[in-house]
């Protein structure tokens, strides 16, 4: 039962005797009681249990949803799950790394090519008439004969 009484500002208040219904507590630290700094009431079980309820329904259900999907994966052949894990049939080692005998004779033999290469001229692809030449001879050819362009070829 709840009793009334007057405050000091002559304001009427409800006292509530303690089993949980009627006023639910103070909503503030500054209506707590002076010296208590905990909270008055404990938490109500009718709610904890309905939360539990309600997640372990959730989880019911996430489980028969997720074994109804295994079952249609696997096509109804429960047996083939026993040994997912299949021993590896036996490991290729990749070849070693191919080194160079004696690396200075090739490094010069490749500097060689490519210094050839930019000191002369020569076919990159006869079909398309496209050929290499030193820059100094290709600058040479640009004063001589001009550049040749129309407003096609300069736009990309």
């Amino acid at each position: 039962m709840s009793t009334a009484h007057k405050t000091e500002s002559g304001h009427t208040k409800a006292q509530s005797h303690g089993h949980g219904h009627g006023s639910h507590g103070p909503t503030s630290a500054a209506e707590l009681p002076e010296g208590v700094n905990h909270e008055l009431s404990d938490a109500r079980s009718r709610h904890c249990c309905g939360v539990a309820s309600i997640l372990f329904v959730t989880f019911a259900v996430s489980a028969v949803l997720m074994a109804g999907l295994l079952f249609a994966t696997v096509g109804g052949d429960w047996a083939s799950l026993t040994n997912t894990v299949q021993e590896p049939e036996a490991q290729q080692v990749p070849p070693p790394p191919i080194l160079q005998p004696v690396p200075d004779v090739e490094e010069d033999i490749v500097i060689a090519e490519q210094t050839e290469r930019l000191e002369n001229a020569g076919w990159v692809n006869r079909r398309n008439n496209t050929v290499h030449m030193p820059i100094e001879h290709a600058m040479e050819l640009l004063v001589e004969r001009g550049v040749n362009t129309t407003a096609d070829e300069a736009t990309p």
